[in-house]
């Protein structure tokens, strides 16, 4: 069984705002979550490991321009 369950990740997942932070696609700190859940026992990962029920020490909002920006290119790779 995972050290976490479904719905503490998931409030972590709320308080930290994770959709509207640029790490969200790839979020180091969110697959370091998962992998601790699947594996028991990983040497180092409980050193990055933050408290889930605190929000995200790593947030970094997009901006507006940000945003738009990725938005853009995003949509002109799919072309």
């Amino acid at each position: 069984m995972g050290r976490y369950k479904t719905a503490e990740l998931r409030r972590f997942q709320e308080i930290s705002h994770c959709t509207a932070c640029v790490h969200y696609t790839g979020c180091s700190l969110w697959m370091s979550l998962l992998l601790l859940n699947e594996e028991p026992v990983v040497p180092g990962l409980d050193f990055i490991i933050t408290d889930i029920t605190k929000p995200c020490p790593m947030f970094f909002a997009w901006t507006k321009e940000s945003a738009r920006k990725h938005s853009s290119e995003t949509r002109g790779s799919d072309v």
